[in-house]
């Protein structure tokens, strides 16, 4: 919990060192220390890519298994309320984004990908196989050990995810820093810092109004749908978001979400079932962030975002990043291999994303967590039973 509390501090820390480095070295040509940098960039770059395909074959497959295991109909309302959620959100995002995509660039365009800057070398570190291979792979065994927890199989995809959780802990955000930093130094040495910056601030405004613009709609529903006050129901949920924003977990947040819910009068059996499931399957706020983000950094490359482009990349990423809150920024982490091979992200543009997603999952995390407790409402009012106030 250290770790995670510090973290946005050492990523901020992170990133005025990378653009402070990176003036000085393109103020006195200091082209060894370039390459320097740049190369450690590119062998974490490396290592990165080739744990993505076992990230998602690691975190994905547990996911489905363990939900596998319920069965019933509030399960399958649940499932679609909260899936719905995490698309409809990924839409709206692709549109506001779409819309305000100029705005957001500031037209300025982003040729800073650090290509100007040569490694001293370079090691490639092949995954163990392809993205795509992996996310089929992980639907696949996941559905057919789901109610099997216990077989031999479905364990060691329980004890793999264990050691990637470890790996990413204990290597991965450690590192990220200063992997984050080296980002920054290509930007800064480009002389192109200011536009970028102002960019990503108004990135920043875009992502977070539709964040708070989605937790009220989603109130507002569920008040509509239950006949009761949505202002009240939001009130009550103010413990969870502070914690959420607090902590950047949905699991460290359970039990104070789990508190608020049954006091906006929702059943404690509803609650015990529902809260926990839409945890690790309900994203709408890392969905909001990484759709803006992604038009965004395809539009500073001149790009225009194709509908027909993000259609498939939303639907994949909301399967995708099941089970991701078991790990710190794991919206972002499992969305890298889509990034790379729907959208054609290079290296730089998956750290800058990377980046961008931990420097904002506070925000993200409590949109998640708020959210749920509407979720919750609705699976309760659609599968008959009655709240405690009935």
């Amino acid at each position: 919990m250290k770790l995670r509390d510090a973290l946005i501090f050492r990523l901020l820390a992170g990133i005025a060192a990378g653009i402070a480095v990176g003036i000085a070295a393109a103020h006195y040509e200091m082209t060894s220390v370039l390459r320097a940098i740049k190369t450690v960039e590119e062998l974490f770059g490396e290592f990165l890519k080739f744990l993505i395909p076992l990230i998602i074959l690691g975190f994905v497959t547990p996911g489905i298994i363990d939900i596998g295991r319920r069965a019933g109909r509030m399960l399958l309302a649940t499932v679609t309320l909260a899936l719905g959620s995490t698309l409809v959100g990924g839409f709206a995002a692709y549109a506001a984004g779409s819309a305000l995509s100029d705005f957001i660039t500031g037209g300025a365009l982003s040729t800073a990908d650090g290509a100007l800057i040569k490694p001293a070398f370079t090691i490639a570190i092949p995954p163990p196989l392809p993205v795509f291979t992996a996310l089929v792979l992980s639907f696949l065994l996941g559905l057919a050990l789901a109610g099997r927890r216990e077989s031999v199989f479905a364990r060691l995809f329980m004890e793999l995810k264990d050691i990637l959780d470890s790996v990413i802990r204990r290597v991965i955000i450690p590192t990220l820093p200063f992997y984050i930093g080296s980002l920054f130094v290509s930007l800064s040495a480009s002389g192109k810092i200011v536009p970028i910056l102002s960019s990503f601030g108004r990135l920043y405004l875009v992502i977070i109004a539709l964040q708070f613009a989605f937790i009220a709609l989603e109130y507002a529903i569920a008040g509509a749908v239950t006949k009761r006050n949505a202002v009240a129901f939001l009130k009550n949920m103010l413990p969870a978001y502070l914690t959420a924003f607090g902590t950047q977990s949905s699991a460290a947040t359970l039990p104070v979400t789990l508190q608020c819910v049954k006091e906006n009068g929702v059943g404690a059996d509803v609650v015990d079932f529902v809260i926990p499931l839409c945890a690790t399957i309900h994203l709408l706020g890392d969905m909001i962030m990484i759709t803006v983000a992604s038009i965004a950094l395809y539009a500073m490359q001149g790009g225009v975002p194709a509908l027909s482009l993000f259609i498939p990349f939303i639907f994949l990423l909301s399967v995708t990043m099941i089970a991701a809150p078991g790990i710190p920024g794991g919206g972002a982490m499992t969305a890298l291999g889509l990034l790379g091979e729907m959208l054609a992200f290079n290296g730089f543009q998956k750290g800058l994303m990377l980046s961008l997603h931990m420097a904002q999952d506070s925000f993200g995390t409590a949109t998640n967590v708020t959210t749920d407790g509407a979720i919750v409402m609705l699976v309760e009012h659609l599968s008959g039973k009655k709240t405690d106030e009935d």
